[in-house]
C-alpha cells in the first residue's frame, strides 16, 4: 500500500513515541538515535527533523540535496515543513491529529507536520546532524526532474491545496 498507510499500520502497533525512518535512509554515523534523542528531550520536542544528505559524492547529488534541505529551512518560516526521511513524532500528538492522511498522494509529511503543530506540538528541524538518503531515484528520473517536481508540489501545496491526486508522473507513492 502507500506510504501513509504503513506509516499509520506501523504507528498503531507502536507502544512509544515514533521514529519514521524511509527505506533508503542510512544512518552512518552509529550514534546518530542516541544524539538526535538526546537532542529531542533537551529541547522538549513533540516533533524533530533533521538534514539528510546524498550516500553520494557526485556534484548534483549534493546540489539536489542542499536545494531540499535549505528549501525546507525556508519554508519553515512561514509553515512547519520537514522531509519525511528522517521524522519524529509523539504518539499522544500523532493520535490527536489521526496520523498520516492516508488520500494524500504526496506530501503527507508535511500535512501531518502542519496538523500536529496546529495542534500545539512543538517543532524542531535539527540544522547540525544528518542521514543519509540513498540517490537511486536522482539516477533514475534525473536530478534536474525530480528538482523541478519537487519544487512543483511545494508551490502546488502552498498556492492550491493538498496533493490528493497524480499532479506528475511520480513512481512513488501511487494508489
Amino acid at each position: 500500500g502507500p506510504p501513509p498507510t504503513g506509516r499509520n499500520n506501523g504507528a498503531k502497533k507502536a507502544k512509544h513515541d515514533l521514529l519514521f525512518l524511509d527505506a533508503d535512509t542510512e544512518l552512518k554515523n552509529r550514534n546518530f538515535l542516541a544524539c538526535f534523542m538526546k537532542k529531542v528531550s533537551d529541547n522538549k520536542l513533540d516533533l524533530a527533523t533533521c538534514v539528510v544528505l546524498p550516500d553520494s559524492s557526485e556534484f548534483l547529488h549534493k546540489i539536489y540535496f542542499s536545494f531540499k534541505n535549505y528549501g525546507n529551512i525556508l519554508i519553515n518560516y512561514f509553515v512547519p515543513h520537514a522531509s519525511g526521511q528522517c521524522l519524529f513524532i509523539k504518539k499522544r500528538i500523532f493520535n490527536k491529529i489521526g496520523g498520516y492522511d492516508e488520500f494524500l498522494f504526496l506530501a503527507e509529511e508535511h500535512d501531518l507536520i502542519q496538523r500536529a503543530v496546529k495542534a500545539q506540538g512543538k517543532f524542531k528541524f535539527f540544522m547540525d546532524i544528518y542521514i543519509y538518503n540513498s540517490v537511486r531515484r536522482l539516477k533514475k528520473e534525473g536530478t534536474l526532474n525530480l528538482l523541478m517536481k519537487g519544487i512543483y508540489s511545494e508551490l502546488h501545496r502552498l498556492l492550491i491545496g493538498k496533493i490528493r491526486r497524480n499532479i506528475f508522473n511520480y513512481e512513488y507513492g501511487k494508489f
